[in-house]
């Protein structure tokens, strides 16, 4: 049986903090502090995101990811099982400490509210290692430290999510239970929290979710934020009043609002784990400042098929030849992608969509959404080689591969926002039915399926190209319609 305890603060949670001041962790509690009893020995945190976490476990279902929409992004990603040292990342140590040892309200309430605070600053990638045009000279003598930097700053940012998710399930179980006879001022705080929870992680990715618990903030009492700087204070309030009563929510919208409002800024991500090409595959991408220019770099690694080469960008995109020291050539073909922009980029993800944002002078020049069913032929182009030849695997057709990006733009014609497809006008969401998308194809938290293959299919690009491939040829049309990892030649 469950024990809990509520302690009782004397300082009331947020208002405690001067509007003058810098954000200070330390005036952040809950006013009544709700204890999780022996949650440290409860929690299996290094299979959370794996079909073989064991989600019936006392607290089990505070790292439950089967719940979330977007469970993808708390995947294993690069098949690894590495314990890493992330004391050069004291974010990601932090994320870990509190996977551990969170315990009490006031513990998820001050987690939240750092890693909003610090949402552009977690320090979760080294730029410097592998973007391009790039300041190091990448070789097969330092591959290999690339390679494993890349792959360590992927598991920082993913033991960050799998944080704010405890975080957030940590209130909400206690708003099920604990909170139904507490004052509505408690629960107000508890509904802020859940949705700063979900800001921290990804923005508006999830502005229904958003929506509802900003909404329930306002309906209880609540008035505004005060537990950060004085403007990020004002740009948080304002957005999540935005969200909580305006019913239209679209990029446009969004964007035309945010400026006119002041909470733009507020909506903007740098980096993390993100669907960025909006096929339900979550990649880890970034903005960087790089040679005066500006770069956004999804990283198209995929290390189990790694080849001994020189060329950084064989491996990025292959069938893509260049010379190692041709940084022009590498200038080149980063830019025919749409990496490199004039101006400063952002990433907005907003309601299951993500979109690229170039901003000048405080607006939007240019919004892309991208999709791979945009792309034209080229990439990946590797992996239909002998030994693929051999197990009987499929060719990857085109529009399966990748190459130049085709998208959708939104443009800024004369000071007003318009989309354009094609060359025309159009509606701001794209259909759904035209988008490629691994939705649907494998269900990659499935216990009964052969956990350790599963994981090396659900967690590499290539190999969900193949199951998507699979999948059409057995599946047809058929929505509920599903293959194994048996299915699968790897």
């Amino acid at each position: 049986m469950r024990k809990f305890y509520i302690v009782f603060a004397f300082s009331v949670f947020f208002y405690a903090c001067d509007k003058k001041t810098e954000f200070n962790e330390n005036n952040v509690s809950a006013e009544e502090n709700i204890v999780f009893e022996n949650i440290s020995s409860g929690l299996d945190y290094k299979n959370a995101g794996r079909a073989s976490y064991n989600k019936n476990m006392e607290y089990g279902e505070l790292l439950d990811v089967s719940k979330e929409q977007d469970s993808e992004k708390y995947f294993i990603k690069y098949d690894t099982d590495t314990e890493y040292d992330f004391t050069d990342m004291p974010y990601a140590l932090r994320a870990l400490e509190f996977l551990k040892n969170g315990s009490t309200l006031s513990d998820a309430y001050k987690h939240i509210a750092v890693y909003y605070a610090n949402r552009d600053n977690l320090g979760i990638f080294n730029f410097n290692d592998y973007v391009l045009p790039y300041s190091v000279n990448i070789n097969n003598d330092n591959m290999s430290d690339v390679q494993n930097s890349y792959i360590k700053g992927t598991e920082a940012a993913r033991l960050i999510n799998l944080s704010l998710l405890k975080a957030r399930n940590m209130i909400i179980y206690t708003l099920n239970n604990q909170m139904k006879k507490l004052s509505d001022t408690v629960k107000a705080q508890a509904h802020l929290m859940i949705a700063v929870s979900y800001l921290a992680q990804d923005r508006l990715y999830n502005i229904l979710e958003i929506k509802k618990h900003a909404a329930l903030w306002k309906e209880l009492g609540g008035l505004e934020v005060d537990f950060l700087s004085g403007k990020d204070n004002k740009q948080l309030t304002a957005l999540l009043t935005y969200v909580a009563y305006n019913e239209n929510t679209g990029v446009v919208e969004l964007i035309n609002d945010g400026i006119e409002k002041g909470f733009l800024q507020a909506a903007f991500s740098k980096g993390g784990i993100y669907n960025y090409l909006n096929d339900g595959f979550y990649m880890p991408v970034g903005t960087a400042f790089r040679q005066s220019k500006y770069a956004i770099n999804p990283f198209y690694m995929q290390y189990e098929t790694y080849v001994d080469t020189t060329s950084m960008m064989k491996i990025i995109i292959s069938g893509k030849e260049t010379d190692e020291n041709d940084k022009t050539a590498d200038y080149q073909i980063q830019n025919n992608f749409d990496a490199i922009y004039d101006n400063e980029v952002f990433i907005l993800p907003l309601n299951g969509a993500v979109y690229t944002i170039e901003v000048k002078d405080g607006s939007a020049v240019k919004v892309e959404f991208k999709n791979p069913s945009y792309f034209d032929t080229g990439y990946a182009s590797y992996l239909y080689d002998e030994a693929a030849m051999q197990k009987g695997l499929p060719k990857i057709l085109s529009e399966y591969e990748y190459n130049i990006l085709q998208k959708d733009y939104i443009i800024n014609d004369n000071g007003k926002l318009n989309i354009v497809w094609n060359g025309t006008i159009r509606n701001q969401m794209p259909d759904e039915r035209k988008l490629f998308t691994f939705k649907g194809v494998i269900d990659c938290l499935n216990s009964n399926d052969n956990i350790e293959k599963l994981e090396k299919i659900c967690s590499s690009r290539e190999n969900m190209i193949k199951a998507k491939y699979i999948h059409k040829n057995r599946c047809g049309t058929k929505t509920d319609c599903l293959i194994t990892s048996s299915d699968i030649e790897l």
